[in-house]
């Protein structure tokens, strides 16, 4: 019996608003052993290479890497897909160290997609903000996407989002969190996403939860919250 518990509180993060299907995770692998490059090479071929990080999990929401290790300015970074891919991300986001702001600059990597170039499936979606299209290489190997910053720049923290069903926390979209209470949908506030998670203080235990995205889609679903976790009901 779920009756929510307005005098013990606790702090919800929340990650998506709707379970990953079938779908979401019949493609989450294609990031594993994925691989974030930095250099000042722009084929990454000089010594100045470094690896950044090798995805080794399943991705079905976003993920955030910090560098806080790394010093060192270089103007090119990128993703590169495993094998077998088809370098297969939704989107990517780096974060400057001085300014803890998202930068941008011009886009790099494999040319062409799997798909008609008229359809978007290119390396320009991994930056369009639109979670729903994702890079799909021309071939499942030995494909990559990054950007040219023009200048070696130090980055704090890489958020990405692999290909996906548009149900995980986008940044500059609406939310609004509710629980159940006395026969009806009580609001614990609507936020703007400022990046990959959304976090509400002072929520109700034992409760009943539901995550609306007031900006787009329609897809939503009910949930409770256990060690640290969303369990979908």
């Amino acid at each position: 019996i779920l009756k929510a518990d307005t005098t013990l509180k606790r702090e919800l993060v929340l990650s998506r608003k709707y379970p990953p299907m079938e779908n979401v995770f019949s493609v989450s692998g294609r990031v594993m052993n994925g691989k974030f490059q930095a250099s000042n090479d722009p084929l990454f071929m000089d010594s100045s290479t470094i690896d950044i990080h090798t995805i080794k999990e399943r991705a079905v929401i976003a993920k955030q890497i910090s560098l806080d290790s790394i010093d060192t300015r270089y103007r090119y970074w990128r993703y590169c897909s495993p094998n077998g891919g088809n370098c297969n991300m939704a989107e990517l986001y780096f974060y400057e160290k001085d300014s803890l702001k998202e930068i941008s600059g011009r886009v790099i990597g494999t040319e062409g997609s799997w798909r008609p170039l008229s359809d978007g499936y290119t390396k320009e979606a991994v930056f369009d903000r639109n979670a729903l299209t994702f890079f799909d290489a021309p071939q499942g190997d030995n494909c990559w996407v990054g950007i040219d910053f023009r200048k070696p720049v130090n980055i704090s923290k890489i958020s990405y989002l692999p290909r996906n069903d548009g149900n995980c926390i986008e940044a500059g979209d609406e939310y609004e969190l509710m629980y159940w209470a006395n026969n009806g949908w009580q609001s614990l506030g609507k936020q703007i996403a400022e990046g990959i998670e959304l976090r509400y203080e002072n929520c109700p235990s034992n409760a009943l939860f539901l995550l609306r995205d007031h900006t787009k889609g329609k897809e939503e679903r009910i949930f409770t919250y256990k060690d640290n976790e969303q369990i979908w009901w």
